[in-house]
């Protein structure tokens, strides 16, 4: 699925996610968010259905993994290109029969506690996306009170951005902090960057928090 608006275009999965490939957020001939994924309990939600009513927009509607005879949390997505960046609002919502049962199989399944968002941004043009080796660059990345900015300074002396918001930001997790009785944890992974030689850079996740099973709206923006 491709979205389109001026100089930008999103290129996603058939799963309405940027997982790898060519996939990504691109303004001309350079990409500049390689990885959105959203997961659950570290696997991709189950997509119920997608919609692209216009070139720069989609919603979709997804549930989690397994789905079984019981629906515990599902996922409304509403993405757009505005002409400056890509804006995804994500509703989340919880059921009320959030808490331990029975499948028809006699497996009793945990309440749902785990939601993540994967990003990475990788600054490649379309040559090194498309299989020619890539340069080694250095992407630094700061932290915000509300999200990331990467930062990616190339040869030419121009300095490139992509800052990334997340609203609202809810409640940031110590490691070792224990999440109560119908909560949900959303983790902001920012995964290693390889370089040529193999290395990565070392970057640390956030982890949020927001109480279910009443609704919630995040909204990310890429700009």
């Amino acid at each position: 699925m491709r979205l389109k608006e001026n100089t930008l275009y999103l290129v996603m999965d058939d799963q309405g996610q940027l997982s790898g490939g060519e996939s990504g957020l691109y303004d001309r001939d350079t990409r500049f968010l390689s990885r959105l994924e959203w997961r659950i309990e570290n696997l991709p939600p189950t997509v119920l259905s997608t919609h692209r009513p216009e070139p720069y927009r989609f919603s979709q509607h997804a549930t989690e993994p397994h789905l079984g005879h019981v629906q515990r949390l599902e996922l409304r997505r509403k993405g757009m290109l505005d002409g400056a960046g890509y804006v995804e609002t994500v509703r989340v919502k919880a059921f009320d029969s959030l808490q331990n049962y029975t499948t028809s199989y006699g497996r009793e399944m945990p309440v749902l506690q785990n939601l993540e968002l994967k990003l990475d941004c990788d600054f490649r043009d379309m040559f090194e996306v498309r299989g020619l080796p890539p340069l080694n660059r250095d992407i630094q990345v700061q932290s915000l009170s509300d999200g990331l900015v990467y930062a990616y300074t190339g040869e030419d002396g121009v300095r490139r951005e992509v800052k990334v918001t997340l609203e609202p930001m809810g409640e940031v997790l110590e490691e070792d902090e224990v999440l109560e009785e119908r909560q949900t944890m959303a983790t902001l992974d920012l995964p290693g960057a390889t370089h040529e030689k193999g290395e990565e850079r070392p970057i640390t996740g956030r982890k949020i928090r927001w109480q279910i099973p009443q609704e919630s709206s995040l909204e990310l923006t890429i700009k």
